[in-house]
Order: structure tokens, then sequence, then C-alpha cells
């Protein structure tokens, strides 16, 4: 049985359909509170509704270890992807920044290696690496260095990856993934799906930074393909292309027939904005959009190579043009 953790979320349920669709038995962890209509849709874009129904859901926290221990007595669990994470750039989420992604990474460490999982995979980011030195792409050799410029999501994302590694250490078969922006449809109110719902309205601003972005089904395939070989002890970046912020912006617009964002922000009106904004919303009740540490992001643009996954496992991944694509394909009609 495969256990992943962070089922209900965008590479979660797009992992859980493609490892059902090899024939594998896979167990679904879920919070009481999370929503499967996410996943259901994400299946019907495979055109494979029912195959939905074959998830095993057990309820449990990654925060609380014995709901976790009673699962894995329950089931034989062989194999764990370690999906679930916290991504947030809003200072107010420091605390459950820490508590989630470390601490929670350390209970599903300590789990495998108690019960004895022959594998485990975890899903870390490009946000764990190091800053580079100036115009360096950066490779899975960059040395972490503490710099003001990382976020507290980045912290708590190395964090988390010194639980999995100190696991290896323990005996633990373990691969880490570094993926970049991941692009995929599905959960149109986060991350990505939240970049291709403003897209769909039309978004006039951009900053002058850029970053580095890859497909869903690139990222499952890797984390797949990487625990059938056994590849173990190592962590690869999964990085289709890096690009500008305008062009980011830019390839979904032009998908819903917007115009590309033509007004360069700087940070001082950066700032501004979020000032305003946080007046604002504190009459209109709403939830702020914009984030102070995006400040820290934003404005920078990192390349990322993908040579080590690419050479390992002769891959070739999608374009970011075919990936935006697709994703706006399945942009729900309601929202249009």
């Amino acid at each position: 049985m495969i256990l992943v953790t962070g089922a209900s979320g965008l590479l979660g349920s797009h992992l859980c359909y493609h490892l059902l669709k090899e024939g594998k038995n896979v167990i679904g962890l879920k919070r009481k509170d999370s929503r499967l209509q996410n996943t259901k849709e994400i299946f019907s874009f495979y055109n494979e509704e029912k195959l939905f129904e074959n998830i095993v859901w057990e309820e449990g926290d990654i925060l609380d270890y014995f709901s976790l221990q009673e699962i894995m007595k329950k089931h034989a669990v062989t194999e764990i992807y370690h999906c679930a994470a916290l991504v947030s750039f809003e200072r107010k989420d420091e605390h459950n920044l820490f508590k989630i992604n470390i601490e929670g990474t350390a209970n599903m460490v300590n789990l495998a290696v108690d019960f004895n999982v022959g594998k485990f995979c975890h899903v870390s980011s490009i946000a764990a690496l190091s800053q580079p030195d100036k115009n360096d792409v950066v490779t899975e050799k960059v040395v972490w260095k503490s710099s003001p410029m990382h976020t507290n999501y980045s912290i708590s994302k190395y964090g988390a990856e010194r639980e999995v590694w100190r696991g290896m250490e323990e005996g633990l078969n373990v691969v880490v993934v570094n993926p970049s922006l991941i692009i995929g449809p599905g959960c149109w109110n986060q991350s990505s799906g939240m970049l291709i719902s403003n897209a769909k309205k039309g978004i006039k601003f951009y900053s002058p930074g850029g970053t580095g972005l890859v497909d869903v089904r690139d990222v499952v395939k890797v984390m797949i393909s990487l625990m059938e070989k056994n590849i173990f002890g190592e962590r690869f970046i999964l990085n289709s292309e890096n690009l500008w912020f305008k062009e980011i912006l830019t390839l979904p617009q032009l998908e819903f027939g917007n115009k590309e964002p033509g007004i360069k922000i700087s940070k001082f009106i950066f700032r501004l904005g979020y000032r305003a904004e946080r007046i604002m919303c504190i009459f209109n009740g709403k939830k702020p959009r914009l984030a102070k540490e995006f400040v820290k992001s934003g404005f920078e643009k990192v390349d990322y190579s993908s040579k080590k996954i690419i050479d390992k496992l002769n891959f070739s991944f999608i374009s970011v043009k075919q990936s935006f694509q697709w994703t706006c394909k399945f942009f729900p009609s309601d929202k249009r």
C-alpha cells in the first residue's frame, strides 16, 4: 500500500490518479476539513471519475503522530509520498509554516522509520534551495546560506528537508524532489490555480523578477519513476523553464483572450499598494492578496537547472506554454 499525504491538494490529487492508473493501491491522507471535490474534479480532467473511488481515504493530521500510528497499524504501508505542506508568504502564518512543514515532516519521517517503510519520497521546493551567487544558475549542489532574502516559507521547507536527511541517517530510503512553481488544473483558489484565476480576470501589473515553472504531470512522473527505480539518497530539481514574471502572466492571459500585463511595478509602488490594501481589508473584511514577503522574491530572477534529473532519467519536460494551454482548458465555465 502507498500512503500519500496532501492527497486532496493539487500535486497529491494528480499523483493519486497516476498511481491508481498504474494499478497501485493508494491510501489518501486527508484532514477532517479537507474538501474532496477538488480531487474528484482533477480525476474528471483525465476522464477517470470512477478511478477516484479506488482511493482509500483515511482521516488524519501530520501534526498528530498518534492518529498516523493508527493508520499505519491498519494498513501495510510500503511507500510514502509526502506532499502535504503549507504554502504561505504571510507573516501571520510563520508559526504554522514551521509547525506543519517541519514538525509535520518530522512526524512522517519518524512514522516511516518506526514502521519500516521501504521507500519515502519527499516533495520539497526550489524555495528550500539557497540563493545563488549573482547570475549563477541554481543546482542541487548549492549550499544553504542564511540570508535576509529567504522567506519564512523557504526556511520552513529547508527545515523539512533536514528532517528527511535525518531519516536517511536512521536507515530510511529517501529521495527528495525540488519542483519549481507547479502548473496544472485544479485547486483554483490556491497557488498556481490562483494565478490562472487572476489571469482569467486579466492582470495589468507585473514585477520585474522571474522564476521557474514545471508541469504537474512531469513532477508526478519523475516522483514515481525515482521510487520505482529505487533511486535514493539524492535530491532533484524539477524545472521546465525559467521565465520572467511578465512572461508567466502573459501565457495564461493570452489563452483567455486577454492582453499581456503592461505596467511594471517598483518595490516602492508595491509597498504602497500593500499598505493600502491592508487598510481596505480592515473595512471590507476580505483577505488581502498581496504579501509583504513577496518583495523578497518577486523582484529578483533566479534560474534553476534540471540537468541532473534530465541526465538521470533521460527525461524531457513539457513546455510551460503547453502546460498553460492544458491547464486553462479545464478552467471552470462558471468562473469564466
